[in-house]
């Protein structure tokens, strides 16, 4: 490994925390048939209509967290 892939390395490590603080924090929402941030019918087992809303209820989480309205 030389010094350019240690560099794309250590670039790539942030972006993959972020994935996965993503991944870990919907994962405890059930799936209930609706989207959970438009309310959107959505297909059995799926949590978002999209990553659109996915990520949006993601940003709203955070603000809420940020803002003190949630734990």
């Amino acid at each position: 490994m030389d010094d350019a892939d240690r560099a794309k390395e250590f670039e790539q490590m942030p972006i993959d925390l972020a994935i996965a603080a993503a991944r870990s924090s919907t994962a405890g929402l059930s799936p209930c048939g609706v989207c959970y941030y438009c309310d959107a019918i959505v297909p059995p087992g799926c949590r978002f209509c999209d990553a659109d809303c996915r990520d949006d209820h993601e940003r709203q989480q955070r603000a809420e967290k940020i803002a003190g309205k949630r734990q």
